[in-house]
């Protein structure tokens, strides 16, 4: 059923007359949204790197201290990818 979808919007996008504009971007705005592209999908591999090391701190395969430095270490970390990630999603939504 999705394949058929998407078959139909590219019969129905092709089928149009109309010219599309030769300058769609400029360089620089390019620049910039492949860079919050690149921000955004750094974020969640580095988002999804944390869910699979809490799944084997859970599991007990690694061992920790539970030292107040690793912890707000580990919460101004987690604040930055959230913000990078918020950051480029406002940024692309522009």
């Amino acid at each position: 059923m999705r394949y058929l979808y998407i078959v139909v919007l590219i019969c129905l996008s092709c089928g149009s007359n109309e010219q599309a504009p030769e300058d769609i971007m400029t360089q620089d705005q390019m620049i910039e949204f492949l860079f919050k592209v690149s921000l955004l999908i750094l974020g969640l591999i580095v988002i999804r790197f944390g869910i699979i090391q809490i799944r084997k701190y859970k599991k007990g395969e690694i061992r920790s201290k539970n030292n107040i430095f690793s912890q707000i270490s580990f919460l101004i970390f987690f604040a930055a990818i959230i913000g990078l990630v918020i950051y480029s999603i406002l940024g692309l939504l522009e």
